[in-house]
């Protein structure tokens, strides 16, 4: 008997992430199979936990559950909205020798705004405000934020502005 109680004491890792298949998991999580995990981390960089329930949430359909994340990090982005951003980060950059675009992202902190993924979301957004049509003939435009937002993003522009801003900020939670 004290054996049992000592081999009981102890969780498995598996079970301290929820993922226990030898008792079948709990909360469902039986569906959820450690290969799906793993990939979905890697290809969002969300932490193990934010997978997990998005594995969950989709009934571990790797699309849904990279779709769940992106609502996620949209309701974090909007949820973190009115903290306090006074880091940041200011990119540079021209189109020739007339035409130039300057972005400020701000961050709560400045070892975010340190960050290679950070640095690479201002230059993405950059160049998208470079290659975009509302700039037109004008000496200076100034775009909102909203405007900037619903630009092109990535080489062939599969994606949106926010759609980049919302995965950093679920990548980096803030």
């Amino acid at each position: 008997a004290m054996l049992l109680r000592a081999a009981t004491r102890h969780r498995s890792p598996l079970a301290r992430l929820g993922l226990d298949f030898r008792r079948g998991g709990r909360r469902g999580l039986a569906a959820v199979n450690m290969a799906l995990l793993q990939k979905l981390r890697s290809q969002s960089g969300a932490p193990i936990k934010d997978c997990k329930k998005a594995l969950e949430a989709s009934n571990g359909d790797m699309d849904e559950a990279l779709e769940w994340m992106k609502k996620q990090g949209s309701l974090l982005r909007n949820k973190r909205s009115d903290q306090e951003a006074s880091q940041g980060l200011v990119g540079v950059a021209f189109s020739g020798t007339d035409t130039g675009a300057l972005v400020e992202l701000s961050t709560e902190t400045d070892s975010v705004a340190r960050l290679e993924m950070i640095h690479d979301l201002v230059n993405g957004m950059l160049q998208s405000i470079l290659k975009s049509p509302q700039l037109g003939d004008s000496a200076v435009v100034e775009l909102s934020t909203d405007a900037i937002e619903d630009l092109p993003y990535g080489e062939q522009g599969e994606s949106k502005i926010k759609d980049a801003v919302a995965e950093a900020v679920l990548q980096v939670r803030e």
